[in-house]
């Protein structure tokens, strides 16, 4: 089994080519988890969309990545605007949040980089 440690590190250097790629069947960007950049405000919908993203690669036999805070032409948006919106503002409550919705949502269990 790899090590987590490695496989962060793995993405941190190849981040830039990764979304260079553009998005395909096993690459999938998302440009936040619960703020709509639209409408700017909170959008609970979103949740759902990333969950559904996670889900589909779940599904599939080679699996794949999902970049939360890229636009869809590759531009790095950042997680600020999520971070304001949680109740532990940060990454720490970032983290939570997602991990939450993805335990309250996905019985089997994840193998997730954050």
């Amino acid at each position: 089994m790899l090590n987590i440690d490695y496989l962060k590190s793995k993405l941190d250097n190849d981040l830039p080519s990764i979304i260079q790629q553009g998005e395909s069947s096993r690459l999938e960007f998302k440009s936040s988890l619960r703020w709509d950049m639209a409408e700017s405000r909170i959008n609970r919908v979103l949740e759902n969309v990333i969950l559904k993203t996670l889900a589909g690669f779940l599904n599939s036999p080679v699996g794949g990545t999902l970049l939360i805070s890229v636009a869809d032409n590759g531009d790095i948006i950042g997680l600020e605007k999520d971070y304001l919106t949680l109740k532990k503002p940060g990454q720490d409550g970032f983290e939570q949040s997602l991990m939450t919705a993805i335990s309250n949502r996905h019985s089997a269990p994840l193998f997730i980089i954050l």
